[in-house]
């Protein structure tokens, strides 16, 4: 088999992997949205407007749990972005919590478990990403939370996000920083 073909079939079990969607490890007490760029005019692109909305799906139906949003970027951050749709779809601001320094998922766990760690909230907490990157969330998360509940948005399109994150695993995994 060729390097393409693994390649290609990693790519596709990633997202296949993403897309299961077991029920919440209850209790949790915040859905953690990871970054996404928003668009340059400071709207949810279609992915995080995704991730937003996935959790907000779960958030209602576990009404005392915190949304974290996670994520840097210029003009507008990811997370202040997210923060604003979440409120004008309903959330309370009273029940978000954001960070806006994170650059890279392993800096969205750290930064998210860092905004936590002040609080008396309990350490389960569910990831909100696309379904192909849920992998890599998952494992990142681990390192900075006890017990991390995967919930993955399948992506319309995923082959070109699934395809790069074969890639980003592998430097993950050179660094370390997956285990």
């Amino acid at each position: 088999m060729g390097i393409a073909t693994c390649w290609v079939a990693a790519a596709w079990g990633l997202d296949r992997w993403g897309r299961k969607r077991p029920a919440p490890v209850l209790p949790f007490s915040a859905i953690i949205v990871a970054g996404c760029p928003a668009r340059p005019d400071g709207s949810p692109s279609p992915a995080l407007q995704r991730r937003v909305e996935t959790a907000l799906h779960l958030a209602r139906q576990h009404p005392n749990v915190y949304l974290v949003f996670t994520g840097a970027g210029q003009p507008y951050s990811e997370a202040a972005v997210a923060r604003t749709l979440a409120i004008s779809l309903g959330w309370p601001s009273t029940k978000i919590l954001h960070e806006e320094s994170s650059t890279s998922t392993f800096e969205n766990a750290r930064e998210a478990a860092a905004l936590l760690q002040g609080t008396s909230l309990p350490g389960a907490v569910i990831v909100v990403t696309d379904s192909w990157h849920l992998l890599r969330c998952t494992f990142v998360f681990r390192r900075f939370f006890d017990h991390v509940q995967p919930w993955g948005c399948p992506a319309p399109a995923p082959w070109r996000g699934s395809l790069r994150e074969v890639a980003v695993l592998v430097i993950y995994g050179l660094r370390g920083w997956l285990h």
